[in-house]
């Protein structure tokens, strides 16, 4: 009976350890003026092992891919606020929340130098919309009736329900 007792106290003492592990402070003598470090509330940042987010990338926010994709809006995880991204302000409503209009930020650029638009959004959004297999599918096949241009910067997402 000792014997099972510590046995189940070793093995509990890895589990703890292990799960310790994930709060580790960076070692020390890093630059940080010289390093990128990211963080997030859960502990160390992993090694992503797939950045393809349309295919089934279900942690956008437990590695480091959330450095490569800006989202519309990002959470603060510790506050709860909701926080612009790509995005100009907060998405506006109709009375009965079936129609979003989404303002977006100015002077974004794609790595080649093309403005970030409305049409990025439009795309986006349609063709999840209308391929199966992809990650967003099932909810913007479900909740988006259709998406337009309102100009340059501003795109209207008409939803099927609120």
């Amino acid at each position: 009976m000792k014997n099972r007792w510590i046995i189940g106290l070793g093995i509990l003492s890895l589990f703890l350890l292990a799960t310790l592990s994930a709060f580790a402070q960076l070692p020390g003598g890093i630059p940080r003026e010289e390093t990128l470090i990211a963080a997030q509330l859960t502990g160390r940042v992993g090694t992503p092992s797939n950045f393809n987010e349309w295919s089934g990338w279900r942690w956008q926010d437990r590695g480091t891919q959330q450095l490569v994709h800006e989202p519309l809006w990002t959470v603060d995880y510790a506050s709860g606020e909701i926080i612009p991204g790509l995005a100009a302000e907060m998405p506006i409503y109709n009375e009965d929340f079936t129609q979003m209009t989404i303002k977006l930020r100015q002077g974004i650029s794609w790595n080649d130098g093309v403005p970030f638009t409305a049409d990025d959004v439009i795309f986006t959004i349609e063709l999840n919309a209308r391929t199966p297999g992809l990650l967003y599918h099932g909810p913007m096949a479900e909740f988006v009736k259709g998406v337009s241009k309102v100009d340059d910067y501003t795109v209207v997402v008409e939803l099927k329900k609120p």
